[in-house]
């Protein structure tokens, strides 16, 4: 076939519009894909004017550019300096891109237009605006600014919440490294120094705290994150990672260390006042034996000393009070195991003879009991933080699922309430399913812990895996205080209690880790609830055995 022979065919076939207008501005030739861009019938475009295809408000004007485009015609890019925008024939305008050229025909000049449409294009580019301009908003709330560092340009990348925490001027563009060092408080600059010569020279990432002294003589402590990026030859190339402005933090760490300084001081008084109210009532109990038989006399004088005494009583438990009420408002879910421990371990101290063991192992399983809270609350905070960071990654091995749940019962048998039953129960067409061992356990254990959790002693948690299809169901129901409806949409939120189980422990953060390791799963979950009478949840993860 000849070359030329092809030429209609591509013509006819192109996915971009072609549009051939001669001197007058009448379109002579186009091809289909340009009649379907601007949503006209094929074949309708031929002896139609030019400026049909175009907005109003640019008619006039076009007229000129053709022209002047036709005096020296060329091969460019028309409107590099402006947006275009096309009429469709149903009158909605759409965003577009024209290459210009032309050609010679029998002695006549045309014009050749190849039109793309932008709409795409324009939107992926606001869409990244946005995100942008999202990302430097959560920055700036967040007081965390990002920077890259490259070794081999000498260049240097600061995000501008960067520049606010250093408070530098954006125009003045990223500080030197020299800069940076002099920023730093002089009894950090060192350690500084020092690890970020390990960094470059152990080619790893770092986490790191220290202060600098702003321009405006301020000290701010930071907390830092950063990593190294290598060439194909394991060379260092660039550094990059974020840092945060945590004084506000520190601020808040040391009034609350000074508020319980202030505590224990309290409590150390109150002590001491009570060991000294208990001398005192000792003596006055003396007092009343030998003066017995002058009651009568002195009545009047007892009465008032009675009254001194139960205002006293009622002053320490005023004092008491006000102690709890201070406490109460001052803990969260770090303060109050640690404050089990505090005392407990005080407690401990105390029982010093060997009769008292019982006591001993009391305080003991009060202590393990919040160390178990605390890494519990830790657990959660870093599995979601591996997951935010994408360094949780499912790793699927075959599982026999059997021994595998056999596993799970033993170990959530210690933590279910008296009285409370597990139903398990499992169909003989699985036998194994190729996942994650360890997050698939996690989600299960979450599930069934929260299921003892949030039921009453004497209840029945039900745990019932079935074949579906191409998916494993495994369904934990309980009859346990269950979610209010106005409240489920928020149920896999992070940090979010529903109103009725605020008296229960928990971070919240749970049912957030559990969807978000059932998608590294590939997985789906769904639940159903209500209010006091319990709620299910069904768990779906592919079977992918074969």
């Amino acid at each position: 076939m000849d070359h030329y022979d092809m030429l209609p065919s591509i013509f006819e076939e192109a996915t971009i519009g072609v549009i051939v207008v001669d001197k007058e501005g009448i379109i002579v030739k186009s091809n289909p894909y340009s009649e379907q861009l601007f949503g006209y019938p094929k074949n309708s475009f031929e002896g139609m004017p030019l400026k049909a295809l175009l907005p109003h408000r640019i008619r006039d004007k076009h007229k000129n550019y053709q022209r002047d485009y036709l005096k020296n015609p060329r091969p460019r890019l028309m409107g590099a300096q402006r947006e275009l925008y096309g009429l469709k024939k149903d009158g909605t305008q759409f965003p577009l891109k024209i290459s210009l050229s032309h050609t010679v025909i029998n002695g006549k000049t045309y014009a050749l237009g190849f039109v793309t449409d932008d709409s795409l294009e324009k939107r992926i580019l606001n869409e990244l605006i946005e995100s942008q301009r999202s990302l430097s908003e959560a920055q700036k709330m967040a007081h965390i600014g990002n920077f890259e560092i490259d070794l081999i340009k000498h260049e240097e990348i600061w995000s501008e919440e960067l520049f606010r925490i250093f408070g530098i001027p954006q125009s003045e563009g990223p500080i030197s490294y020299g800069q940076y060092h002099h920023m730093i408080h002089e009894d950090d600059r060192d350690t500084i120094a020092d690890i970020h010569k390990k960094m470059i020279r152990e080619k790893s990432g770092i986490n790191l705290g220290y202060r600098i002294i702003s321009k405006n003589g301020s000290i701010k402590f930071l907390y830092g994150k950063r990593d190294v990026k290598l060439d194909k030859n394991g060379h260092v190339t660039k550094i990059f990672g974020t840092i945060q402005d945590i004084t506000e933090t520190k601020r808040i760490e040391e009034a609350l260390e000074q508020k319980i300084h202030e505590v224990k001081s309290a409590e150390r008084k109150l002590l001491q006042l009570n060991e000294e109210l208990e001398a005192k009532v000792e003596q006055r109990t003396l007092e009343l034996e030998e003066t017995i038989n002058r009651l009568l006399k002195t009545n009047k004088t007892l009465e008032e000393r009675e009254i001194q005494l139960e205002q006293a009583l009622n002053k320490e438990k005023e004092l008491n009070e006000l102690k709890s009420r201070f406490v109460s408002m001052a803990s969260h879910e770090f303060r109050t195991p640690l404050s089990t421990i505090l005392s407990s371990a005080s407690l401990i101290s105390r029982y010093t003879e060997t009769g008292q063991q019982k006591n001993r192992l009391k305080h003991t399983d009060r202590i393990k009991s919040s160390v178990n809270n605390l890494t519990s609350i830790l657990n959660e905070f870093l599995s979601l933080s591996k997951i935010e960071e994408g360094k949780e990654k499912s790793n699927p091995v075959p599982i026999q699922l059997q021994e595998f749940c056999q596993s799970i019962l033993g170990e959530i048998k210690g933590i279910k309430k008296q009285g409370q039953t597990l139903d398990f129960q499992i169909t003989s067409d699985i036998g194994e399913i190729n996942s994650d061992p360890r997050i698939l356990k996690n989600i299960i254990l979450n599930l069934l812990s929260n299921a003892i959790k949030y039921s009453s002693e004497e209840g029945v948690i039900h745990w019932h895996i079935t074949k579906e299809s191409n998916q494993v169901s495994f369904e934990i129901k309980d009859n346990g205080i269950g979610i209010p409806e106005s409240e489920q949409k928020h149920l896999f939120s992070r940090f979010f209690r529903a109103s009725n189980a605020e008296s229960i422990k928990g971070t919240g953060l749970g049912l957030h880790i559990v969807k978000r390791y059932v998608e590294l799963l590939k997985g789906h979950i769904h639940f159903e609830s209500e209010l006091g009478e319990g709620t299910i949840f069904k768990v779906l993860i592919p079977n992918t055995t074969n």
